[in-house]
């Protein structure tokens, strides 16, 4: 875990160097990091269960029903992207009114 918050602080720093906002979890080591540019956002975490990295966008808010789909899964927890990868794969944020960054998450 420790192993993957430090990569994911090296690769936010990264992506503010290309003018992008990026948010985490305020609560320890982090799993994942929300990035925000321009009208787009993806998510881009790692998942214990099976191990594995995920890129992931949100299409329609919802607190009933979710809001994430999967972009990408890469079965490999060694397997790490790059800033160009991720923004490459950004997608366009929802058309709601109430798509905000969500309170539990503070910028890095």
């Amino acid at each position: 875990m420790a192993r993957n918050d430090a990569a994911l602080k090296q690769l936010a720093i990264e992506l503010k160097e290309k003018g992008c906002k990026v948010m985490a979890s305020n609560s320890g080591l982090i799993s994942f990091i929300k990035v925000f540019k321009d009208d787009k956002h993806v998510v881009y975490g790692f998942g214990e269960v099976p191990y594995h990295w995920y890129l992931q966008g949100c299409l329609k808010p919802s607190k009933e029903l979710g809001s994430g789909y999967t972009i990408k899964t890469i079965h490999d927890a060694e397997h790490k992207t790059d800033a160009e990868t991720i923004l490459y794969h950004m997608v366009k944020n929802p058309d709601v009114k109430n798509f905000t960054e969500p309170t539990y998450l503070t910028e890095l």
